[in-house]
């Protein structure tokens, strides 16, 4: 683990928390190198999984949350090369049969949760015979059935790029655990023109973009980090403008408001 006074963001993402050397080969297929570029890295859509729906009420078709209790769990063989794990969850109003394929070990950690209260996501199917959940995203709840801190469940929840040999939890987590360190991205961004185009802090923006409070926070902090994005890029060419202008006694500034609107066109 990581010792937050030696990170910067510089850090080579192998010695952050929950990477390492193995984790760190596959992020840099993603040109992921360190703690900068997984800030960075944004999602490239949100799934709404904070609503939760009752089993009765499900619809076969549709993405939805549910939480309820695990009451069975069991490895199947049905042939050669495949094995399925299946569960079944009930919330009091129906059940659910959740199933994974060719993931046994899961069996092991399910079996320990079994009769305790968990959280579910994915899409419902109608077998014919029930309701099934076909490899869905899922979190155990704390003992004192706590929903605060879920990365997958319970909250708006990111959709990053990935590449082969990382899936969504796993990238999920590494980003939560780097965007702990948003506050060392430097704010070059005056006060005055964030005030007056309306855009939140660098810090509060990278925090919103990866992890929404709220659905209609993602453009703002998007918009915020696009407005950097070209505010650096206008101002490399207006300093070497202003090289020029001086000779002509021209005073050259970058006009933030038309900025913003092209922004708010884009994003």
């Amino acid at each position: 683990m990581e010792r937050r006074a030696s990170v910067r963001l510089d850090t080579e993402v192998r010695f952050l928390k929950g990477v390492g050397d193995k984790r760190a080969q596959i992020l840099a297929k993603l040109e992921l190198y360190t703690l900068q570029d997984l800030l960075y890295h944004l999602p490239r859509r949100y799934e709404d999984r904070s609503q939760f729906r009752r089993i009765a009420h499900a619809r076969p078709g549709e993405a939805a949350t549910f939480a309820g209790n695990l009451i069975t769990v069991d490895n199947i063989t049905p042939r050669r090369g495949l094995t399925l794990t299946k569960a079944f969850l009930d919330d009091g109003s129906g059940a659910l049969e959740l199933v994974w394929y060719n993931q046994p070990y899961l069996k092991d950690r399910l079996l320990k949760l079994r009769n305790r209260r968990i959280v579910v996501y994915g899409v419902v199917k109608d077998t014919g015979w029930g309701l099934q959940m076909e490899t869905p995203e899922w979190e155990d709840l704390e003992e004192d059935d706590s929903m605060d801190g879920l990365l997958h469940t319970n909250r708006i929840v990111p959709i990053y790029p990935l590449t082969e040999g990382i899936g969504q939890k796993q990238m999920r987590q590494i980003l939560w655990n780097a965007i702990q360190y948003a506050d060392l991205v430097p704010e070059i961004l005056p006060r005055e023109v964030r005030e007056r185009v309306g855009l939140m802090p660098v810090a509060d923006a990278i925090r919103q973009v990866h992890f929404p409070d709220r659905m209609d926070l993602i453009t703002p902090a998007r918009q915020r980090l696009v407005f950097e994005e070209f505010f650096v890029m206008q101002l490399g060419i207006g300093i070497k403008r202003q090289q020029i202008a001086q000779e002509r006694g021209i005073a050259m500034r970058i006009d933030e408001d038309r900025l913003m609107e092209k922004i708010r066109q884009i994003v």
